[in-house]
């Protein structure tokens, strides 16, 4: 409805615009664009793509210094200093691993078989999943997270049947993938999911903000193994 006295109004997919104006044309010119960039990936589809909570992805980006936004862009998109590009690019002869000499590119990197990748994977795993115990998030999920990151790791079947009312979100999540999973790419389902146990739990806290924490620890571990492999090269 109009305002009496208003200039003009600014409006973007029905909603009408009234505060961080600048910010919201941003992101409706170039939301759109990022979206597009992800479908050129080849295991990146629609589905996948409107399946993920970009919300949670941007409220975890904003809480980070900026230079790891730039590491965790660089590495989602795979474009980085690896040995695949460190070929390409002429820097290098080979595009061997420095750690376990298998060819490199940015997934090598969190999946690494050398004993030295092997143990700093297994402390960062540790150390996320004794702070999600801490947010008091709901056990099964737990124990859900944990299993699935440990078997897209290693490359095994997952042989748990989970409860009923997971099933959903795991089906989602597996189509956007567990790799995805790992850089943050999470389906908005858990944050719900979490959100119902901290109601039913009385407790204070928040879905919206245990997502965020989430995602920043998986970069935590991320870029735990991307300094160690930094430290074997040089």
């Amino acid at each position: 409805m109009p305002v009496k006295g208003e200039p003009w109004q600014l409006w973007i997919g029905g909603r009408k615009i009234t505060s961080d104006i600048a910010k919201q044309i941003y992101s409706a010119v170039h939301n759109q664009n990022g979206l597009q960039y992800w479908l050129t990936k080849p295991d990146v589809s629609q589905e996948v793509v409107e399946a993920v909570d970009w919300k949670a992805v941007g409220r975890s980006m904003k809480s980070v210094p900026r230079g790891r936004r730039v590491f965790v862009t660089k590495h989602t998109a795979g474009m980085c200093g690896v040995g695949k590009f460190m070929r390409q690019w002429k820097q290098w002869e080979k595009d061997q691993c420095p750690r376990c000499g298998m060819p490199e590119d940015a997934a090598h990197v969190w999946t690494c078989k050398d004993a030295g990748a092997q143990e700093v994977w297994s402390k960062s795993l540790a150390s996320v999943e004794l702070s999600l115990r801490k947010w008091n998030m709901d056990p099964t999920v737990l124990h859900v997270i944990i299993t699935y990151l440990k078997s897209w790791h290693t490359g095994e079947t997952v042989s748990y049947q989970p409860p009923c009312y997971l099933e959903a979100v795991l089906k989602e999540q597996c189509t956007i993938g567990w790799h995805r999973f790992y850089v943050g790419w999470l389906s908005p389902q858990w944050e719900i999911i979490q959100q119902n146990y901290y109601n039913v739990t009385r407790s204070n806290k928040t879905g919206k903000r245990w997502v965020s924490a989430l995602i920043q620890k998986l970069w935590d571990m991320a870029w735990d193994l991307w300094e160690h492999r930094k430290g074997v090269l040089h």
